[in-house]
């Protein structure tokens, strides 16, 4: 359009006024990472999380030796998410489980805007980037998980702002120091901007001056992060976790790519994305980086996370559609609405977190650990078998005071104890287990073969799973998932034999 200037000269028209469709987006999937990370809390590595962060606060020391089990007492110990676990025991001082699930719920926040803003500065299609971001939240939705990931994850999403000019370089080095001193992953940083520049280098076939620049600040910030209560050491963690590998293989998260769930086909399909964009626009600065995290996704499951992300972002330019023809920088009574929307969606999700429980213990066998509780089995130099959810809660409810046998920290634990953790989940030797901890009680799941070969011992009593409420009201109660075995000459305190006749 243009209008007619008092001299009969056409001038060119002035653009509309308001808020870009792009900008009212941007809002909404604020909100919806906001509600992704408020969920209530049932992760069990969080609960060993921020029980250090209370150990740290309480003692105002980080400990360097094992607080919490029996099976490595003393052992020493890099708390390397030390920072994560301040900040969880900090806001919960301040503002109860409700700040914790905030905080979650910002890191979300944050990290689901930039994902947007990334693929919608590629793409002005407004599907394109709607559909890329959504496929990275649907995804967050059941991998975004309540524990120090958050702030890796947010770490990473950042480094790809900085690429791509919208942050400048100079604020990489409070990021990774926050990066290395909260989460493991921080080398991905270094993965993600030396593939960036590769794909530059064979794009152009010129230096990717650009690139090597960031990667500087960026091996700058974590050289910083080495500034830091442990020292330098936290560093080195990554390589310590990558050489205990034969502890993580059976951990799921450290397991190969498979077909299961909607998350893994949501993956699937932007990996075809991804393809298609090839097809259409081939380049390589986006071959490499896209194939680089893609590889490492089909290796870790830990890792469709991060190329989840770097695949909705390399993909976005090279995506064409023939329709749709909405632009981000659209504006009208539409996009008003959608941004009013948006941003009270976002308050409700804030408030509602007030209203409902801090954290889930659904999955964990709380009337079975109280039972325990009552008969001095987890006191002093009592011993309990459990899987390792049940050494998360323990270490969250006693904090140095627990005696687990194990939680889920697989890359700290002596491989002995991994290794007869896998014989009682999956089977094998149970009697080696058993002689080598000389346990007072086994508190484990019910139905697998460790039960039944219990049940055969005329030396270990296992007592009836209790009946525990229906989770939705009105149903009727149902057995527990979990069992207690007990050494034959132990009898249960008649206060025990009251609570559950």
């Amino acid at each position: 359009m243009s209008a007619v200037s008092a001299k009969g000269e056409q001038t060119p028209a002035l653009p509309r006024a308001g808020v870009p469709l792009g900008t009212a987006f941007t809002v909404f999937f604020a909100a919806i990472g906001l509600l992704i990370g408020r969920r209530a809390i049932g992760d069990n590595s969080f609960l060993t999380h921020f029980a250090t962060g209370q150990l740290i606060l309480e003692t105002r020391s980080i400990p360097s030796s094992d607080p919490y089990s029996f099976t490595a007492a003393g052992d020493p110990w890099v708390v390397q998410s030390w920072l994560a676990s301040v900040l969880y025991a900090s806001f919960d001082s301040l503002f109860g489980g409700v700040g914790i699930r905030l905080l979650n719920g910002a890191l979300c926040s944050a990290t689901a805007a930039i994902v947007w803003k990334l693929t919608s500065r590629r793409s002005e299609q407004i599907f394109v980037p709607l559909g890329l971001t959504g496929a990275v939240l649907t995804i967050g939705a059941t991998m975004w998980s309540p524990r120090p990931l958050l702030f890796g994850l947010l770490g990473f999403a950042l480094v790809l702002a900085v690429v791509d000019g919208m942050i400048a370089p100079a604020w990489l080095i409070p990021v990774m120091w926050i990066w290395v001193n909260s989460h493991g992953s921080f080398p991905m940083a270094g993965v993600l901007v030396g593939s960036l520049g590769l794909g530059a280098w064979l794009e152009d076939r010129k230096f990717p001056d650009h690139e090597a620049r960031i990667l500087g600040w960026v091996g700058a910030g974590i050289l910083v992060g080495g500034i830091n209560p442990l020292g330098p050491k936290l560093l080195w963690f990554p390589v310590q976790l990558l050489r205990r590998g034969e502890a993580l293989q059976n951990v799921v998260e450290w397991r190969p790519f498979t077909l299961s769930g909607v998350s893994a086909w949501i993956f699937v399909g932007l990996v075809v994305a991804f393809v298609t964009a090839l097809v259409q626009q081939p380049s390589w600065r986006m071959i490499v980086p896209g194939s680089v995290f893609t590889l490492a996704a089909l290796l870790a499951v830990r890792n469709v996370v991060l190329a989840s992300v770097v695949l909705a972002v390399v993909s976005a330019p090279g995506l064409v559609l023939a329709y749709g023809q909405i632009r981000t920088s659209d504006t009208g009574p539409i996009v008003r609405f959608t941004l009013v929307g948006s941003i009270l969606f976002g308050c409700v999700a804030a408030l509602s977190t007030a209203v409902s429980s801090p954290v889930d213990f659904a999955s964990y066998p709380e009337e079975e650990i109280r039972m325990l509780a009552i008969e001095g089995l987890l006191e002093g130099d009592s011993r309990v078998i459990h899987p390792e959810i049940v050494g998360n809660y323990l270490s969250l409810k006693q904090g140095a005071d627990a005696n687990v046998f194990i939680d889920d920290r697989f890359d700290f634990y002596p491989q002995q104890v991994i290794d007869d953790l896998e014989v009682m989940l999956y089977g094998g030797d149970y009697s080696a287990v058993i002689d080598r901890y000389q346990p007072d009680a086994i508190l484990w799941s019910t139905g697998g073969g460790f039960e039944a070969w219990l049940e055969e011992r005329s030396e270990w009593a296992v007592a009836e799973p209790l009946m525990v409420e229906a989770a939705v009201p009105g149903e009727p109660a149902k057995e527990s998932e979990w069992f207690i075995a007990r050494r034959s000459s132990a009898t249960p305190s008649p206060e025990v034999l009251a609570s559950n006749p």
